[in-house]
């Protein structure tokens, strides 16, 4: 596995979060208002001045109208062929979850894809220091 190097993890969501907020259509100041930030507090965030936190990341994306999934689906796209990692979901089998649920069997494949691409980059973001869950790292008390 690649060894990721934090400050280029998080300029790279910052990169992706400047696109979600130009391409929205509201202000700097409309996203700050809805975000619950201070005027200028954005600003700050994208300058880098701020220590970018998930929770500023959610906010944006919560006063833009987009789903964090969707917004890290594209900052961490899929590898084309990824190492299995962490725990395995623990979904039942595609018909099983086809009949449970009333989907058919492609939606119920395409839904166990994308739960994987979201686990995957919870993993990548929290190993590179992107997510704070509030544990103790390595060293720490």
């Amino acid at each position: 596995m690649p060894t990721l190097e934090p400050h280029a993890e998080t300029r790279r969501v910052l990169r992706h979060l400047r696109d979600v907020i130009e391409d929205a259509d509201m202000t700097q100041r409309q996203i700050e208002s809805r975000a619950g930030f201070s005027r200028g507090y954005l600003s700050q965030l994208l300058a880098q001045n701020i220590d970018l936190k998930y929770r500023h990341v959610l906010a944006v994306l919560e006063a833009v109208g987009i789903a964090p999934a969707t917004f890290f689906a594209r900052v961490f796209p899929p590898p084309e062929s990824r190492p299995p990692r962490g725990r395995p979901l623990e979904l039942p089998p595609d018909h099983q979850a086809a009949n449970v649920y009333g989907f058919g069997i492609e939606a119920v494949q395409e839904l166990r894809q994308r739960l994987e691409r979201c686990e995957d980059a919870l993993v990548t973001l929290h190993e590179s220091g992107v997510i704070d869950d509030g544990s103790p790292r390595d060293g720490e008390p």
